[in-house]
């Protein structure tokens, strides 16, 4: 797992490693940190290092949450967005940053279980393997297909998983990155490269997407798309 934190003093960024680290290790989850203290540089970086989840430290910020958030967005980040402050107040500006969720200090890592508990549920999807039951990064799914009761998860890797859980279900379940194109197919638009009939992945797959308002669909990508490139 990769998580950015932007705008964390040394002693501030050590205390939430801790925290988050000791979290995550109850889930076997190795956690990779980068600290950033310039917006430019974490901007850059989405764009080569897939982050699960951004830790934003806005004390003295709150007036430029809103427009920070957005070059976040703009960039490509599909993970999980966590505002941070001393002022509680600055929670209600976390909504309209389109943040998950507050984390207010000082740190410490009862507050910090308390609010990955429910968040890390979205991060991931339990699926069953050969080994039991396991958790995928949404981040690495590339598309989801139906299979009456229950749907395959098809990742970016080649592999795939069973869910037991219908199409239906998932689609109200998953963030803004999936698009429900097909009634038996759910595609994650990070991971489209172009669109005729079918959507065309990265991978050269194809997913199938439905005649009947395949306009609309070709709207809804493309608007998602162009929102990616603004920055």
């Amino acid at each position: 797992m990769n998580i950015a934190m932007f705008g964390y003093c040394r002693m501030g960024f050590d205390n939430l490693c801790w925290a988050v680290g000791k979290f995550y290790e109850e889930f076997d989850e190795p956690v990779r940190f980068s600290c950033y203290q310039h917006l430019d540089k974490l901007i850059a970086d989405i764009g080569r290092i897939e982050f699960d989840l951004i830790f934003l430290d806005v004390e003295g910020l709150k007036e430029k949450l809103v427009k920070i958030s957005e070059r976040i967005w703009c960039a490509g980040f599909g993970g999980i967005l966590i505002i941070a402050d001393r002022n509680i107040s600055t929670a209600l500006t976390g909504y309209a940053a389109s943040a998950s969720g507050f984390l207010l200090k000082p740190i410490s890592f009862q507050k910090v279980r308390e609010l990955l508990e429910p968040l890390n549920k979205r991060a991931f999807l339990t699926v069953r393997s050969t080994e039991g039951m396991i958790n995928l990064k949404l981040n690495g799914v590339a598309y989801i297909e139906s299979r009456n009761n229950c749907c395959d998860v098809h990742l970016t890797s080649g592999e795939s998983y069973i869910i037991n859980r219908r199409i239906s279900e998932l689609e109200h379940l998953l963030d803004r990155r999936f698009l429900r194109c097909h009634r038996s197919y759910i595609v994650n638009m990070d991971h489209v490269v172009g669109m005729d009939t079918d959507f065309i992945l990265e991978t050269g797959e194809r997913v199938l997407v439905r005649k009947k308002g395949r306009a609309d669909i070709r709207t809804t990508y493309n608007v998602y798309f162009e929102r990616l490139k603004k920055f």
